[in-house]
C-alpha cells in the first residue's frame, strides 16, 4: 500500500528501554495500587457533576447508590461544558498515567486502531483505560472533525512514542464508508511494530479489560483472529459484481493459486466493524492481497435502487459497508506455516 503520513513523537526520542518504563511523577511510597477514581473524574467533570459517583458502592452492588446515580447523577460529556484541559505533555501524561503503578513488560502487546470524529476528552479517557508503554495506539480522524480535535490529537501523539495519528482525514459517514480504509491505513503504519493482535475500534467503543488481561488473551489466541459472522445482506454490497478472486484481482501473484480457486465465488458474510486481528493474519493480507482494490470494492458508494436499506436525502446508499470487509477474507483465506496463501474450502 502507499506511504501513509502520520504524527508521532520525534524519532530522535522514540527508543524505549524495556528495563526503564516511564513511571508516574510520584515517589515510590506515594504510588497507589490502582487508579484513583476521584482524581480521574476531576480531570473532566466539575464536582457537582460527579457528586453521585460512588464506585466502591457500585462494585459492592449497592442498588440504592446505583439507582441514585442513574436517576440523578449520571455524568455526561457535553461539548459546551467541557473543561479547558491543559495540553502540555506533562499535564497530558499526568491525566493518562499520573497515578498508575509501575508498568511491567507485556508478553503480547496490543495495537489499538481507532477511527474518531469527536470529543478529544473521551479519547483521552479511553486511552488511559488501556494504557501501557508496550501497546500501540493509532488514530484516524474524520475530515469533518473540528480543528480542536485534530490539534489535540496531534499534541497527544507528540507526547508518547507509541501513539500515532494519521495525517489524512477520512470522510466517515453513517453508512460506514471509509472505516475499513482508515483502519487498514493505521495497521499499515503499525505493521513493523511489536504487537501480537490488533483491535479495530470506533469513536465511542470502550474496552473493559485491563492491558494485562488483553495481553493474556492475545497469548491464548495465538495466531487466531476473533470476529462475528452473519448473513451478508445483498443490498449492502454490489451482489451483481464479480466476486471471484480473479474478478476482484484479489491476489498480487496469481501464478501459484489454482484455477479452481481463482474462479470460485467468494461467500460474503457480515460481521461487526470491531474485530480482533492477529498480526500473522494482517501481515498475510498486506503481503499477498491487493488491499487497496479490495477495500474499494467493499467501500462502494454507488446509488442503488430503493430497497430496505437506509434512505438518505431521497437516495438509497449501501449501508453499514464497514461490517463486510474483514470477515469474508478471514473466512476464506488463511496463512499456513509454509507462508503460502491457501483458500479454505468454503468458497462457493
Amino acid at each position: 500500500m502507499r506511504n501513509i503520513k502520520y504524527y508521532r513523537l520525534d524519532d530522535r526520542s522514540s527508543s524505549r528501554d524495556k528495563a526503564n518504563y516511564p513511571s508516574p511523577s510520584f515517589s515510590k511510597d506515594q504510588r497507589v495500587s490502582k487508579r484513583n477514581v476521584t482524581k480521574f473524574q476531576d480531570n473532566y467533570f466539575l464536582i457537582e457533576e460527579s457528586q453521585f459517583l460512588n464506585c466502591p458502592a457500585f462494585m459492592n452492588g449497592n442498588k440504592e447508590e446505583i439507582e441514585t446515580y442513574v436517576n440523578y447523577g449520571r455524568m455526561k460529556l457535553h461539548s459546551e461544558k467541557l473543561l479547558d484541559l491543559p495540553m502540555d505533555c506533562k499535564s497530558v501524561k499526568d491525566r493518562l498515567i499520573g497515578d498508575l503503578p509501575p508498568f511491567q513488560p507485556l508478553k503480547n502487546p496490543i495495537a489499538f486502531v481507532r477511527n474518531i470524529y469527536g470529543m478529544y476528552e473521551l479519547q483521552e479517557v479511553f486511552m488511559s483505560m488501556t494504557w501501557h508503554p508496550d501497546h500501540f495506539f493509532c488514530y484516524a480522524i474524520d475530515s469533518k472533525s473540528s480543528e480542536k480535535l485534530r490539534r489535540s490529537m496531534m499534541t497527544l501523539a507528540g507526547c508518547f512514542d507509541n501513539v500515532y495519528v494519521l495525517e489524512t482525514g477520512y470522510d466517515f459517514d453513517r453508512a460506514g464508508h471509509k472505516q475499513d480504509k482508515a483502519h487498514f491505513d493505521c495497521l499499515n503504519v503499525l505493521l513493523e511494530k511489536n504487537w501480537s493482535h490488533a483491535i479495530t475500534l470506533q469513536n465511542f467503543d470502550m474496552i473493559i479489560k485491563t492491558p494485562e488481561q488483553l495481553s493474556d488473551l492475545s497469548e491464548l489466541l495465538n495466531s487466531t483472529s476473533v470476529m462475528g459472522t452473519d448473513y451478508g445482506f445483498p443490498d449492502r454490497y454490489d451482489s451483481s459484481a464479480d466476486w471471484t478472486p480473479a474478478g476482484m484481482k484479489l491476489f498480487k501473484d496469481e501464478k501459484n493459486v489454482p484455477e479452481e480457486i481463482l474462479h470460485r465465488k467468494l461467500e460474503i458474510r457480515k460481521s461487526l466493524n470491531q474485530v480482533i486481528l492477529s498480526k500473522v493474519f494482517v501481515k498475510s493480507l498486506f503481503e499477498n492481497l491487493n488491499m487497496e482494490r479490495v477495500i474499494e470494492r467493499f467501500d462502494d458508494q454507488s446509488v442503488i435502487e430503493p430497497s430496505c436499506s437506509i434512505i438518505l436525502s431521497f437516495q438509497t446508499f449501501r449501508f453499514v459497508v464497514d461490517k463486510f470487509f474483514v470477515q469474508p477474507l478471514t473466512r476464506e483465506i488463511q496463512l499456513v506455516p509454509s507462508k503460502t496463501l491457501e483458500i479454505i474450502g468454503r468458497l462457493r
